[in-house]
């Protein structure tokens, strides 16, 4: 494969990489505007365990996203790494496009998570009862 290929695939995976954090936010956005929203409205829900349904479905949500974003980070490396040492800029080009390290993703989504799951659990919701 040809560097012109590689960069072309690289950029494309650091898109993507985007594409999964806009959707992680719209997901977030959501249970926390849906939560407290309903924590000030008469609506009721069918049992009190909702919280925890809605906690469990955002963590497995969560960890998917999580994994995908890893995933296409170790995927750039790879290609980032296929790139010929004699390649003008190539020092320049690598460091611009090397994804984060593992801990700085996995750091970070869980701070966003740890918020989300804090909203959930605060916020009172409706029951009967």
């Amino acid at each position: 494969m040809d560097a012109d290929r590689i960069l072309g695939f690289a950029i494309d995976r650091a898109g993507a990489v985007n594409t999964y954090w806009n959707i992680y936010i719209a997901v977030a956005s959501t249970v926390i505007g849906a939560v407290i929203s309903l924590s000030g409205s008469d609506a009721t829900v069918s049992a009190p365990a909702i919280k925890p349904v809605l906690a469990g479905a955002f963590i497995v949500f969560a960890l998917s996203n999580l994994g995908a974003i890893k995933q296409l980070g170790r995927l750039r490396s790879a290609l980032l790494a296929m790139l010929p040492g004699e390649m003008d800029n190539r020092a320049a080009i690598v460091e611009s496009l090397k994804p984060r390290s593992a801990a700085v993703y996995t750091g970070f989504h869980l701070t966003l998570d740890v918020l989300v799951l804090a909203v959930i659990f605060h916020q009172d919701l409706p029951w009967p009862g």
